[in-house]
């Protein structure tokens, strides 16, 4: 990238881990989401034994369901922003294996590149805040890829973008930016969110000024080469 909400419940809210969540069945899941649509999450006194453990196993769903981050989709007039799908690998790694990548630190090895697309999707649940593949909604095709990145590598967060090569030249990184910056600080309510850019990326460049961040030269960066364009603060 050029480096581009719900309350989650933490701690030992629920015993166990995902795994536990996974291990019920498909038939059991089934029921347990017939129970949500039609109840309010309060369990009724009940004999029967099984009707007990459906309800046990509501509780952990819930609270299972509140643990997790919810990835939003944002719309534009051309675009869907939404959550990243396995299918989204072949594009971004067809980008992130060739020169394309060069700014970002590329080209990347298969293994380097597929960690880095894990790495986009998990943020959302370390962070609340990760990736959302950008989709034309004219074809339901995927045409690049916008985020904001957290974590040891970052000294504070960022918003980072790229498009794919048959989709450059018509706009789409500034729409997308500027959904995902508006979301970041009236949804999300960042405190703050800079870009990081390689200073031969022009083109990263004058978006960044077009959506009107100013450079920080004072502001710490992952690589000292890097220009930082500071968002807000």
């Amino acid at each position: 990238m050029a480096k581009a909400d719900e309350p989650t419940v933490r701690g030992s809210a629920v015993k166990g881990s995902n795994r536990d969540f996974a291990a019920l069945s498909t038939n059991v899941r089934s029921h347990l989401h017939a129970h949500l649509a039609e109840s309010t999450y309060k369990l009724r006194a009940k004999s029967d034994v099984q009707d007990k453990a459906i309800g046990a196993m509501l509780l952990v769903f819930h609270a299972y369901e509140a643990k997790m981050t919810r990835i939003p989709t944002l719309v534009t007039e051309r675009i869907l922003l939404r959550p990243m799908v396995a299918d989204d690998w072949g594009p971004y790694s067809a980008l992130m294996l060739s020169d394309r990548s060069r700014y970002m630190g590329g080209p990347f090895s298969k293994a380097a590149a597929w960690g880095m697309f894990c790495a986009d999707h998990a943020q959302w649940d370390l962070f609340g805040a990760g990736a959302l593949m950008l989709e034309e909604q004219s074809t339901g095709m995927c045409i690049g890829q916008i985020g904001i990145n957290s974590g040891p590598l970052f000294p504070e967060q960022e918003i980072g973008w790229l498009v794919f090569p048959e989709a450059e030249g018509r706009g789409y990184a500034f729409e997308a930016a500027s959904a995902l910056l508006d979301w970041a600080k009236h949804v999300k309510r960042l405190d703050t969110l800079v870009s990081y850019v390689d200073p031969q990326n022009e083109r990263s460049c004058r978006l960044a000024e077009r959506l009107g961040a100013a450079l920080d030269r004072n502001a710490p960066r992952p690589d000292p080469t890097d220009l930082v364009y500071r968002h807000f603060a």
